[in-house]
């Protein structure tokens, strides 16, 4: 059968945003029904497009296994992943980026919906499901990136809160500047499109500043509020 669905996809691939209400459109052309299998402990560890034989272990072992039967019709997603993440001949096509360093990444133009969601057997769902559930990268940002939002927060800690000599105090100005256009050069890039990360290319701070510079103070933790003791009225024996 053939059907034609659409989806909510994030604003980037991998990134946890969307505010742009984007979706894609994928048409499914596979069976009627497909297949997955769920162990006793909950696990989705099987998928199939066709029916398992009579003899397979997960048809005899009742006990063990749990096949569940996915009507294309009307769970056309669950089952156009599954056929996807069957489907090993898929080509996919590209696009050369220039990254900010010059060094070039191959943007995939035509993601599968593999790419954006996972299929996973949600346990916590009342009956429990297969569902689709958004693939993120939680490691996006360059070190590059980290390292210089670090410095930014300590130039502009001394910057507010210390006082330096006024020679010293346009030092932190002029690098203040230097390290936020820095920042806006790679704030939208992604680890995964670069093989390597040159650390030397974060703006310097000079020596003698550096040894100037106040560490921003580490916030005590907050004190545990214990619930007040309940007094045994109990005759003690």
């Amino acid at each position: 059968m053939q059907k034609v669905f659409s989806i909510e996809i994030p604003d980037e691939i991998y990134i946890d945003s969307w505010e742009n209400n984007l979706t894609a459109s994928f048409t499914y052309d596979g069976p009627e029904t497909v297949y997955a299998v769920i162990s006793r402990d909950m696990d989705l560890i099987n998928i199939s497009i066709d029916p398992y034989e009579s003899d397979s272990a997960f048809v005899i072992d009742t006990e063990k296994y749990t096949i569940l039967e996915i009507n294309a019709e009307t769970d056309t997603k669950l089952a156009h992943i599954i056929c996807e993440l069957k489907n090993n001949d898929y080509q996919y096509e590209y696009v050369d980026i220039t990254n900010h360093d010059g060094s070039i990444w191959p943007e995939i133009t035509n993601y599968r919906l593999k790419d954006y969601y996972a299929l996973y057997y949600d346990i916590d769902a009342d009956p429990a499901e297969l569902k689709l559930e958004p693939i993120y990268n939680n490691s996006w940002q360059l070190p590059q990136l980290i390292e210089s939002n670090n410095i930014l927060e300590k130039l502009i800690y001394n910057r507010d809160n210390i006082e330096h000599s006024e020679y010293n105090s346009d030092l932190i100005i002029s690098s203040i500047a230097l390290i936020e256009e820095y920042i806006a050069t790679i704030a939208t890039a992604r680890s995964w499109r670069y093989e390597e990360f040159d650390m030397t290319e974060i703006p310097s701070i000079s020596k003698s500043l550096s040894k100037v510079l106040a560490n921003k103070p580490i916030p005590e933790p907050e004190p545990i509020e214990y619930p007040p003791a309940v007094e045994d009225d109990e005759e003690q024996l």
